[in-house]
């Protein structure tokens, strides 16, 4: 669930890939959770929050508690 949607797909990819994994782990950081750990999350296999991330556009969630890093990881997502 760390990978970019692209790497996902078996898309051609640049180093853009390691600013969306950026992103995963700074989410993490900042909430000191795991990625997709939320309770709607926890009962889904992995192949499940993969197909949500490839098709519906589903991210991590960013925790709001620091705005300027939390606008930063967003813009990271995009």
């Amino acid at each position: 669930v760390y990978m970019a949607p692209e790497c996902l797909r078996g898309n051609d990819y640049n180093e853009s890939v390691d600013v969306y994994g950026w992103a995963c782990v700074a989410c993490e950081l900042l909430s000191g959770a795991e990625v997709y750990s939320q309770p709607e999350f926890r009962e889904l296999p992995v192949h499940a929050v993969v197909y949500r991330v490839l098709n519906s556009g589903l991210r991590p969630v960013i925790p709001a508690d620091e705005p300027a890093l939390a606008a930063l990881i967003a813009e990271c997502f995009n």
